[in-house]
């Protein structure tokens, strides 16, 4: 009987407090959202790779801003987009791994690797902002780099 109780006042507590349980988490899409508002200042999870589906805006130091639109990777569990630049459109791919890093690599010609991208999910960003370094292939300049949501993917 006290086991009973218990379980009962468990289940209780965790429906008032609006924690949810891992039934019931998944999306029309089949991805676990990533937390917002309050959740989001009791620490951001790593989000699942369909969270960076949608347009970004890019600012890698010393260029004009762009704006990258990613998308599921039709071959593996990552995401392939293009950024937008004023001078041109490049082609990206790369994927999340468990920690958060955001690894891409940008394509200007849709060939070869023209520069890679290393960036780190945000703490308290809720999966909507990255900051690392990007690395352009020819000369191996680095440069840092800003991604931050604009909007999901529709």
């Amino acid at each position: 009987m006290k086991t009973l109780v218990a379980t009962f006042l468990i289940a209780a507590c965790a429906g008032c407090t609006g924690v949810p349980g891992q039934n019931g988490m998944q999306t029309e899409r089949g991805a676990a959202p990533t937390r917002t508002g309050a959740d989001c200042a009791r620490g951001t999870p790593v989000p699942a790779v369909e969270t960076l589906y949608g347009r970004w805006r890019v600012r890698i130091d010393g260029q004009p801003d762009a704006s990258a639109d990613l998308g599921p990777h039709p071959d593996y569990a990552g995401v392939r987009g293009r950024l937008a630049r004023p001078t041109g459109v490049a082609q990206l791919a790369g994927d999340l791994d468990d920690e958060g890093t955001l690894a891409l690599d940008e394509s200007e010609d849709g060939r070869s690797i023209s520069a890679t991208w290393t960036l780190a999910m945000q703490p308290d960003s809720c999966g909507k902002e990255f900051k690392g370094t990007w690395q352009h292939a020819g000369d191996e300049a680095t440069r840092p780099v800003v991604m931050t949501r604009l909007s999901p993917a529709p």
